[in-house]
């Protein structure tokens, strides 16, 4: 990221844009299902960002075909963490000076995860097979 003063919401919202500063290849956390970001996409609406991201998933190679049961809990979570940075000839690392997300400070255990209270998050035991409806997104509390 390049350090600059924004002017605009334009100039700032250019610094979170760029699909290239976005993974998108599969991960795991040593089970079997393996999940995938897509590289998100953006649009201006009026003065926000509005920001769409994906996520997929799928089981190790071999494996049978993957169920709504093999997902793994899916939260929902964003965060903007502001930096302080050095002139890059120093050996001073950056550091954070606010983070910025919608949730409290506070954690909550949703199904044995522990979560920021107003995390949202999916109800996977009342998913099936077609689109996710607002009544599938619950907030942690």
């Amino acid at each position: 990221m390049v350090a600059c003063h924004f002017r605009s919401r334009d100039r700032l919202f250019a610094v979170f844009t760029d699909p290239v500063d976005y993974m998108d290849q599969w991960a795991s956390d040593a089970g079997p299902v393996e999940r995938r970001y897509g590289k998100p996409s953006f649009t201006v609406v009026g003065n926000q960002l509005r920001i769409t991201t994906r996520q997929y998933f799928r089981l190790d190679a071999g494996a049978t075909p993957i169920e709504i049961s093999d997902l793994p809990f899916v939260r929902f979570e964003w965060a903007l963490n502001l930096m302080e940075g050095h002139a890059k000839s120093t050996d001073v690392a950056p550091v954070t000076i606010v983070v910025l997300m919608y949730t409290e400070e506070d954690f909550v255990d949703v199904g044995g995860h522990s979560v920021f209270r107003g995390t949202r998050y999916l109800d996977n035991a009342a998913l099936s097979f077609g689109p996710i409806t607002p009544a599938h997104i619950l907030v942690a509390s």
